[in-house]
């Protein structure tokens, strides 16, 4: 039988979080440097290798560390919403510059 382990989840759950706000945030920082130089399809590339092996060495040290499968459910679905808020906010903060004449 599977028994629940709310420490581990809610461990997972923090690690998870902050794991996503620097991801998003990595994100953010790595597409403006990029945008202003002359090498965007690299750096963005790059970025991504970078920041992608780190999510999951960080991910997988968590979850080793804490040694339960609550703790991998935690950060998933820690990261998960996070990247759900950091997508909201981009785009509410996005310039839509078609604007679309309402039928009637």
């Amino acid at each position: 039988m599977i028994t629940f382990n709310s420490t581990a989840l809610l461990l997972g759950f923090t690690f998870g979080a902050l794991l996503g706000v620097c991801f998003f945030a990595s994100l953010a920082f790595s597409v403006r440097l990029a945008l202003r130089s002359s090498g965007f399809a690299s750096m963005i590339t790059l970025s991504a290798i970078f920041r992608i092996s780190l999510l999951l060495a960080a991910g997988y040290y968590v979850v080793m560390t804490i040694g339960n499968a609550w703790a991998l459910l935690g950060v998933l679905v820690a990261f998960l919403l996070v990247r759900l808020l950091a997508t909201a906010w981009a785009y509410a903060g996005s310039v839509n510059p078609v604007r679309v004449k309402e039928a009637g």
